[in-house]
């Protein structure tokens, strides 16, 4: 049996200026080796919003609920978290029986339209450092994920670190085997704005940082949002090797970098970027290997890196891209497409790692430390530097709390020397649909 876990929707912002402490700091409660026991899933989460005002409400209100569980079912009937519209394309053919199965045929058919995810088994997550909500897509103007052709097309350009990044609802189960993850993709990628393969237990609407790997402060190393355990792959296109395809990895784990390598190999692809190109993940445990149409660009034995059962993050990773010479600065070039995205292994419901009677709350605040939701500590940012940007968080609290809303959550308010800004201290709230 598929076990589906709820998903509340609220829209909600509150000035959290003059918050009373949390009790202690945000760190990673789950167990990595035991996800039926304390992963997460069953989520109030928090991605792209629509139109909040991050000034306080005049009136005293902290925001308006508008949705209530767009996914969970309360008929009796069971929610896998898999695909509902029709799957006739490449998910249709070939011997593989996969897990899940997105390939967006049929969406777009007739041109570009604007993302809408019901039935997809997909969430989207547009966000930036610098902002509430979207990227600041300064060169490419327009952003905002859409369907054309058959295909899913993101773009995740910002001047600061920004992520434009899908991830299926139902998590990927690899324990005592090697899974396999593909996707096809544009691979319209640089130096400065990668693609990003991210599996972590944490169910987040925060990507890893994709800078190099730099002490901060003396803390933990730069790229960690969080103290959950993560693998992270990030691909990009180099503008000097005649357009090599190249990956370098990533493993994370209580906010420290625990293992890492450079670029393994390379695929020359050259540098149209119409070009379709497809993308095969094999992961375990102890092991990880990329491929890009066939060929291996990376393949690496690993320490255990914790955890076999993820949510799989594919994400438009963007530093600053503009400032990459070499390369051309469109629109085009700053969006990749996805299609056919697909792993194998057992079938789990969606949001499949949240314990029974628990639920998940995801939220972004920006430049506050130590928060809790309704009394549970969030797990968080554990350096200043990702304390005063617009981060996410995450908390694990009792199913039977009740509706959360921002004024469940009290956050310390960080003393930043930049903190005239109107959006200091803003919490959002926000499932996207």
């Amino acid at each position: 049996m598929h076990r589906s876990h709820t998903v509340i929707e609220i829209f909600a912002a509150a000035f959290v200026a003059g918050c009373a402490p949390a009790k202690g700091p945000g760190v990673w409660t789950g167990d990595a080796d035991d996800p039926t026991d304390a992963e997460t899933g069953g989520d109030v989460e928090t991605g792209a919003a629509t139109s909040i005002d991050p000034e306080p409400d005049p009136d005293g209100e902290s925001g308006e609920v508008t949705g209530m569980d767009p996914g969970g079912s309360d008929d009796g009937t069971e929610d896998t978290g898999e695909p509902t519209h029709p799957q006739d394309g490449y998910c249709a053919e070939g011997d593989i029986a996969w897990a899940f199965c997105q390939d967006f045929d049929g969406l777009g058919d007739a041109g570009p339209v604007p993302l809408d995810l019901e039935g997809t088994g997909l969430r989207h997550y547009l966000y930036g450092h610098s902002k509430i909500e979207g990227v600041s897509c300064e060169v490419s103007q327009d952003c905002d994920p859409y369907f054309e052709g058959g295909e899913m097309f993101t773009n995740g350009e910002d001047s600061s670190f920004g992520w434009s990044a899908i991830r299926p609802e139902q998590p990927f189960d690899f324990a005592g085997r090697e899974g396999h993850l593909r996707f096809t993709t544009t691979f319209n990628t640089w130096g400065r704005m990668h693609l990003g393969i991210i599996l972590t237990p944490l169910a987040t609407n925060s990507m890893p940082d994709n800078r190099r790997f730099v002490e901060y402060d003396g803390g933990p190393t730069i790229g960690a949002v969080n103290a959950a355990p993560a693998l992270a792959l990030k691909a990009f296109r180099t503008a000097g090797r005649g357009g090599g395809a190249v990956a370098d990895l990533q493993v994370w784990n209580g906010g420290q970098l625990t293992q890492s390598s450079d670029v393994d190999d390379q695929l020359v692809i050259g540098f149209d970027t119409t070009v379709r190109h497809d993308v095969d993940v094999y992961v375990s445990r102890t092991h990880v290997r990329l491929d890009m149409d066939g060929e291996t660009i990376l393949d690496k034995e690993l320490a255990d890196i914790g955890f076999d059962r993820a949510y799989v993050n594919l994400a438009s990773l963007s530093y600053n891209a503009m400032k990459e010479e070499g390369i051309p600065h469109t629109k085009q070039a700053n969006t990749t497409s996805w299609d056919n995205i697909a792993f194998d292994g057992p079938v789990l419901g969606r949001n499949a790692l949240t314990p029974d009677g628990m639920q998940d709350v995801l939220f972004r605040a920006h430049a506050v430390s130590g928060c809790t939701v309704a009394g549970v500590a969030a797990e968080g940012p554990l350096i200043t530097f990702y304390q005063n940007t617009w981060i996410g968080w995450t908390a694990r609290v009792p199913a039977d709390a009740g509706e959360i809303t921002a004024d469940d959550i009290q956050c310390t308010l960080n003393d930043w020397p930049r903190n005239d800004e109107p959006q200091w201290g803003s919490i959002q709230i926000v499932e996207p649909g």
